[in-house]
């Protein structure tokens, strides 16, 4: 019988002494350590996570140290020609699928009750704004451009946030919006539908 076929003894190496795989798997003469997890798992014997195995091999990780220019070589080689920066498509979709309905209201770490809507309120929600846009038409109500791929503002025609009947906002394109809330600073707003 091998060594790594002694439960007693692979447990030890692995959980007392904290020796990865690949060292239990030279020590016991073997050119992988395929084996060894093998092993691990005919035994039942918990492997570690990959942050438990940090922390026992890499400690502070590469805290204080540096990469030899050698090394640097290497990886630029490694991801040349490689797009690193902004998601595909494709990607962020199967992202968004991925998260889809695991983050919302309460199950969302920064949930606070809901005083995330203030000072619009609950009611002010997508579904409400896109109901205003078709009954607009699509088209700003102030000067009647129509809206294109940049979505058009709802707004509110006596300034209080909290007012969402639907006969309280209307849909004004960004520069016709930002005039009527100067024209609100000014005393002169001249929005009706």
């Amino acid at each position: 019988m091998k060594n790594y076929q002694n439960k007693a003894w692979l447990k030890g190496k692995y959980l007392d002494e904290k020796l990865s795989t690949l060292k239990i798997a030279d020590l016991c003469g073997l050119r992988t350590h395929v084996t060894i997890l093998d092993w691990l798992n005919r035994f039942k014997i918990k492997r570690r996570t990959l942050s438990e195995a940090k922390a026992i091999f890499h400690p502070r990780g590469m805290l204080g140290k540096h990469h030899s220019e050698e090394t640097k070589k290497k990886i630029g080689r490694a991801f040349r020609g490689k797009k690193i920066g902004p998601f595909s498509d494709e990607h962020r979709r199967n992202i968004s699928r991925a998260m889809k309905g695991k983050l919302i209201g309460d199950k969302n770490p920064h949930w606070n009750g809901g005083a995330s809507f203030e000072p619009w309120g609950q009611e002010f929600t997508r579904e409400l704004r896109k109901t205003i846009r078709e009954c607009d038409k699509f088209k700003c109500q102030k000067c009647g451009r129509k809206e294109r791929s940049r979505k058009h503002c709802v707004h509110h025609v006596d300034f209080n946030p909290r007012n969402n009947r639907p006969e309280n906002l209307i849909l004004l394109c960004r520069p016709c919006h930002v005039e009527v809330h100067r024209g609100e600073e000014d005393g002169r707003v001249e929005i009706k539908r």
